[in-house]
Parts: structure tokens; sequence; C-alpha cells
């Protein structure tokens, strides 16, 4: 699983190096920039939420249910 969770770093970086809608750091919790950093990944980059949780800084857990609790559209 590491190598996974090292992948998806990876992919994210490489998002966040050649987006301009994407800040370079970690959003802070529950802020608006964490919010369209997890709908970018989620809904443009099909990224599972679970997969989100675990790049967010946190609690996987706490992070899941927090992000599981936006509105997709």
């Amino acid at each position: 699983m590491p190598f996974r969770a090292s992948l998806v770093r990876q992919i994210v970086n490489d998002i966040q190096a050649n987006s301009d809608r994407i800040v370079s750091s970690r959003p802070a919790s529950g802020s608006k920039e964490e919010r369209d950093f997890v709908h970018y990944l989620h809904l443009e980059c099909g990224t599972s939420l679970q997969r989100i949780a675990r790049l967010l800084d946190g609690n996987d857990i706490v992070n899941l249910q927090r992000i599981q609790a936006y509105e997709y559209k």
C-alpha cells in the first residue's frame, strides 16, 4: 500500500504543478480551497475519496468523514 499512496501523491503533485486552479500547498481543513481541491480530484480526475482523505493533513478517518459531507455536483 505505501506504493499506492506514493503514486497518488505524485499524481497530485503533477496536477498542482500544471494547474492554475490548484494551490501548491495542502489546504486548511474545511476551507474553500480544500473543497475545491477535493472536488477537482474527485469529479474531474476520478480519484476516490478514500485516497484523497489520505493525502490531506490529519487523521484519515476524520478527513474522509469531512470530505464525504461535501456536496458533489
